[in-house]
């Protein structure tokens, strides 16, 4: 928690957007716990739909041949974003592999981009999730581990602009217990942002 997962997701999507081969899609939905792929599904239409009053099929059959048409007219492959994907339940997930497959079958291309916590590599891992599992590449945000005092040094520049040198502001026996103290991005800044206050 607080190492910079949806920081580092935005980024990446604005990247992608900015370099315009591929459509971004998101879902916004807040109550992951209770996602069904349908609800993906209708991120997916949001986001790639080119009018404004969207329609989505209730039926399933014919939601999922639209969802095909869709991304075979963008002319580009589909990367999904899911945030928070920790709390996904099991059938949600699988159920993403057996819609890539449907986009696939349909002429177009979907990647998934899953960003949750540890509990989301251990999930995958499961004896029951080898069929996601062995399609999946995992990386691991190690946050700021190792370079909090470069990372606080930045931190302090971007505030100012870099017109003044981090030291002006705080000294460096200060950056040094904060360095050593500290171990996450949210922590820095709630624990600088607090210093600076008390100072």
């Amino acid at each position: 928690m607080g190492s910079g997962k949806t920081v580092t997701l935005r980024r990446l999507q604005q990247i992608l957007k900015d370099e315009n081969r591929l459509a971004v899609a998101r879902s916004l939905s807040v109550e992951k716990h209770s996602i069904k792929l349908a609800t993906l599904i209708t991120a997916l239409f949001y986001d790639l739909a080119q009018d404004k009053l969207v329609q989505i099929p209730k039926q399933g059959e014919r939601r999922e041949r639209e969802l095909q048409e869709l991304v075979k007219k963008g002319k580009r492959p589909v990367a999904l974003f899911v945030d928070e994907a920790h709390d996904l339940n099991g059938h949600t997930l699988i159920g993403l592999k057996r819609l890539m497959e449907v986009v696939e079958d349909g002429g177009g291309r979907l990647s998934v981009i899953l960003a949750g916590h540890p509990k989301l590599r251990n999930d995958l891992r499961r004896p029951t999730m080898e069929e996601i599992c062995y399609r999946t590449d995992i990386f691991t945000l190690d946050s700021i581990t190792g370079s909090q005092r470069e990372y606080i040094q930045w931190l302090l520049g971007v505030c100012t602009g870099n017109k003044t040198g981090p030291e002006s502001i705080l000294s460096a026996d200060a950056i040094d217990m904060l360095a050593t103290k500290l171990r996450t991005p949210l922590q820095v800044q709630l624990h600088l942002t607090l210093a600076l206050e008390a100072g």
